[in-house]
């Protein structure tokens, strides 16, 4: 257990350096942190003692979820990729159709020509 902070009426003690710069501290004894990470995911155990030495202990179970805007981040980005590539692939298969279509008509024209020729020959 790491000792983050001790209050007394008006009185803040011993600030844990890796909270200092993160911790709001409130006129009534309570506290406030910012900025969790997951490493401050955990059991916070809060001791209050009164004037005359008996204590009771809290426990506060503080659990920190990554943000959802980076996996859906992620998701965008992948599925404009996949997009674009599947675009591009529709293009280049049309642009191969048009150049089959293309070839089938000047054979096409060539047979025609070359038959009327025999035709005319004979």
């Amino acid at each position: 257990m790491k000792n983050i902070i001790t209050w007394e009426p008006d009185n803040y003690q011993n600030i844990s350096e890796s909270y200092e710069d993160r911790i709001q501290e409130f006129r009534n004894g309570s506290i406030q942190l910012s900025n969790v990470q997951l490493y401050d995911a955990g059991c916070y155990v809060v001791t209050v003692t009164d004037k005359e030495g008996s204590s009771r202990d809290g426990v506060i179970v503080l659990n920190v979820n990554e943000p959802v805007d980076k996996d859906l981040n992620f998701v965008v980005v992948a599925a404009t990729i996949l997009l674009t590539i599947s675009i591009l692939l529709m293009f280049f298969l049309w642009v191969c159709n048009q150049s089959v279509k293309l070839c089938k008509k000047k054979r096409r024209a060539q047979n025609v020509n070359g038959n009327l020729t025999v035709v005319n020959m004979v």
